[in-house]
């Protein structure tokens, strides 16, 4: 493969240098990178704790379920302490 190389190339004319030199353009571009980027940050940050977060939630909501079970479980097998504890309310 040849390669063409333009040794001979004129310098850029003043009125190109200045079109180039639109620092609004550049600006913009920047703070809608940013805008873009921060949301994309934030959104990294809370998918990393998210799984931990909702690991503990099904802890808790598997606890709170076993423990009535339980109860259930046990208010099934004693029944005479149920009565014991209705005598005591009393």
């Amino acid at each position: 493969m040849k390669y063409k190389l333009n040794i001979n190339k004129p310098a850029p004319e003043e009125k190109e240098i200045e079109e180039s030199k639109n620092f609004g353009r550049v600006l913009r571009q920047y703070r809608e990178k940013r805008k873009t980027n921060s949301l994309h940050s934030t959104l990294l940050k809370v998918n990393k704790q998210l799984p931990m977060l909702i690991i503990m939630i099904v802890m808790i909501l598997v606890a709170f379920y076993f423990s009535r079970v339980m109860k259930k479980w046990e208010d099934k097998k004693n029944p005479k302490q149920q009565e014991l504890k209705q005598d005591l309310k009393k």
